[in-house]
């Protein structure tokens, strides 16, 4: 197996809202908290969770544009707390970012081909940014003649194309795609994830691809990390989690995707993620919406602990370790 290139070591962090009173402390937001994980060179791992799971914090602290509270964040062994400004800027060119709203990302004054084009000057790239501009043209899939076109002269799923191509630009290693598919109609995602797909063979990337939809993730994942309230809950091999889920947080993602019933399209209902305020909750996060609920839940926050008999699988779920336990005391 390759060396992890990206990585996360008990990374938290928090934020200072308001204060609620005169005298009273200012309560503390914990949007993420305790999350470690590899990201291995060509892979693509999956971060899935419903809005306020701490999904877009983590990615940002991975690129580097946040830093956290407590814990490290590595690039190919480099501590990223421990680089220069000028090291920092020479880094930036391995990891880009792909946001989710084209619509915001994009200037709307510039043309394409300085849109395009931008990241190699601010990174001051050498090489021929014209070359560099018609080959990324081409590789999404729009005509040389866009360069010389403004982003609103494009539709969506265009304009998305144009900030992937941006984020390809400086030639990186590694790429986060945060909700690249949420803003767009659905005729165009799975054309749009497709493309993802052989951009990332083609240039030899390594993807962390973020989402609420786990079947974003079936789509294109190799691994996916199941992100609750801050913290992850479950990962492991895609295939593995979509026939076996051991969280029932992950059983409640499955069972939201859309499906067919008597004709009708249907899915579950999702109420955002409550991200814990002024120091840990007691217990499992989850507690309040699980129905296979235990004393023990209630009492003491789940480990994150990997499964023996699945391997490459880890879940913080004291139901699921129960079982775990239980069937090796039956093996034995």
């Amino acid at each position: 197996m390759s060396a992890p290139i990206l990585q996360a070591d008990s990374v938290t962090r928090t934020f200072r809202l308001p204060r609620t009173s005169f005298r009273g402390m200012r309560p503390v937001l914990h949007a993420v908290r305790n999350v470690s994980l590899d990201v291995t060179e060509g892979e693509t791992l999956g971060l899935v969770g419903e809005s306020g799971s701490g999904k877009t914090t983590l990615a940002h602290m991975l690129m580097g544009l946040d830093k956290p509270s407590e814990g490290t964040v590595s690039f190919r062994g480099r501590r990223l707390a421990h680089l220069t400004k000028a090291e920092l800027r020479e880094l930036r060119a391995s990891m880009q970012i792909i946001f989710q709203d084209p619509n915001a990302s994009l200037d709307p004054r510039l043309k394409v081909g300085t849109i395009i084009t931008e990241p190699l000057r601010s990174l001051k790239i050498e090489g021929d940014h014209q070359e560099r501009l018609h080959q990324l043209l081409d590789a999404v899939g729009l005509a040389s003649g866009a360069a010389e076109r403004y982003p609103h002269e494009f539709s969506g799923g265009q304009r998305q194309r144009i900030a992937i191509a941006r984020a390809l630009a400086p030639h990186p290693k590694v790429l986060i795609a945060d909700e690249p598919v949420s803003a767009l109609d659905v005729s165009v995602r799975a054309k749009t994830l497709n493309l993802l797909q052989d951009l990332k063979e083609q240039f030899d990337l390594t993807l962390v691809m973020i989402s609420h939809d786990l079947s974003v993730m079936h789509h294109v994942c190799d691994r996916v990390g199941v992100m609750y309230a801050g913290r992850v809950v479950e990962s492991g091999p895609v295939e593995h989690l979509f026939d076996n889920p051991e969280h029932p947080y992950t059983r409640t993602l499955l069972d939201a995707i859309p499906r067919l019933r008597g004709g009708n399209l249907v899915a579950d209902d999702l109420a955002d993620t409550p991200p814990p305020i002024d120091g840990r909750a007691v217990g499992c996060a989850f507690a309040s919406r699980c129905s296979l609920v235990l004393d023990q839940c209630r009492l003491a926050e789940p480990p994150f602990l990997p499964l023996n008999q699945s391997p490459g699988r880890s879940v913080a779920c004291h139901v699921g370790l129960s079982a775990v336990k239980r069937d090796s005391g039956s093996a034995g």
